[in-house]
């Protein structure tokens, strides 16, 4: 730690940038700043190129700096497996008075919600493992330990969490991430856009933060509403060796464009024999992924690439179609289709396979959770009975 604060007091503009964003030089108030492993190599990452195309890194430099970890009781140096929620706030405004954006009070009260539950699904994985153990071949893969906790969340909503749900949440995970401010995010995207789920853009650049920053070599990437239903849902960290990364098909194969399986599409000459109109795109409300691949690294920039660029290119089609009175013909509802171009892409560089045992089921209908290691939907905690802990 003493090495990388001489280094970045030494080196200006981006280098200081990329080289800080696992350092500790900054700081937040009232909170000592947490080391972090560096998963990502981001020298490697500065020159790499893919299909004739370098993804910029100056974003991702520039938000993973604006991120803050902070210490919990049980953070620790070592971060093999890990399950990292996101509970982030939707609704936001702007003060004309202060020139700042803030969230709003159903932002927050989303938010708190959104903690709490997290905070629940983290004690039932825990007490599964008290119950049952870590899966055998999960604890090899794992170095040994059992999986960590993450919570990332936003800067301005963590000091305004009630003290009894911040003390919980210091508790039960081992890190805390705090995404960059609004005014901050703001300078990426912007915060409302029309066709988008939730019509705000930076809620899905906050995803792809956390998945840029996790502190986990293995990474299980999970929504908010997604619960560790099963006394054996570690074998998840198993079934990836070998792996880059496994995640869910998603139940539309091009849903997030609105069934445009063309746009949007990668900046590079797709050719006429590129199955790219045949590539699905997966659901990343649980995503598992091996953050010490190379291949995955790459693509987690690439990914965060695609996504402004999709969202400032939707916003240019959109001006134009109202000028001339017609239709965009595509639409972006949140981040899948940056990652299917990010994976498409990288694809031969890749091993990836399908999850089977996380269950997204559609509708309202009934429910059967067997073979469900996770159960991905909003009112997963109605389903995942007999549960090893009352609440």
């Amino acid at each position: 730690e003493l090495f990388a604060t001489m280094a970045c007091k030494r080196i200006v503009g981006l280098h200081l940038l990329v080289l800080c964003l696992f350092a500790p030089c900054a700081t937040l108030s009232n909170d000592t700043p947490l080391h972090n492993p560096q998963l990502i190599q981001w020298q490697d990452m500065a020159s790499f190129t893919v299909h004739d195309y370098s993804p910029p890194i100056e974003p991702a430099a520039r938000l993973a700096a604006e991120t803050r970890f902070i210490h919990t009781p049980t953070a620790s140096s070592a971060h093999h497996c890990g399950l990292v929620y996101n509970a982030v706030a939707r609704a936001s405004l702007w003060e004309a008075e202060n020139r700042t954006f803030v969230i709003s009070d159903s932002g927050l009260a989303s938010a708190a919600k959104y903690v709490r539950m997290n905070v629940e699904a983290v004690r039932i994985s825990k007490a599964w493992i008290a119950k049952d153990g870590v899966n055998p071949q999960a604890l090899a893969v794992c170095g040994n330990k059992p999986p960590q906790y993450a919570l990332f969340l936003d800067q301005q909503v963590w000091p305004r969490l009630k003290p009894d749900l911040k003390a919980m949440a210091t508790e039960e995970f081992d890190f805390i991430g705090l995404y960059p401010d609004l005014a901050h995010t703001s300078l990426f995207v912007p915060l409302h856009m029309e066709a988008m789920q939730y019509n705000d853009p930076s809620l899905w650049l906050r995803r792809i933060c956390a998945t840029l920053l996790t502190p986990f070599a293995i990474t299980f990437n999970a929504d908010a509403d997604s619960l560790p239903c099963h006394s054996d849902w570690t074998r998840l960290f198993a079934d990836l060796e070998g792996l880059d990364y496994m995640a869910l098909s998603a139940p539309w194969p091009f849903g997030g464009s609105c069934n445009n399986a063309n746009q949007p599409a990668p900046p590079v000459d797709l050719g006429t024999q590129q199955p790219w109109k045949k590539f699905r795109e997966v659901n990343l409300g649980t995503v598992l992924l091996n953050m010490t691949s190379l291949a995955i690294q790459r693509a987690t920039v690439l990914y965060l690439d695609a996504y402004l660029r999709e969202v400032k290119d939707y916003m240019q089609a959109a001006a134009r179609a109202e000028k001339t009175k017609s239709k965009v013909g595509y639409c972006i509802h949140g981040d899948q289709t940056a990652w299917r171009e990010a994976i498409y892409m990288m694809r031969q560089d890749l091993k990836r396979e399908l999850l089977t045992t996380v269950c997204r089921p559609r509708g309202g209908g009934p429910v059967n959770t067997t073979g469900c290691l996770v159960f991905h939907r909003k009112n997963a905690f109605d389903h995942c009975d007999p549960r090893p802990v009352k609440l």
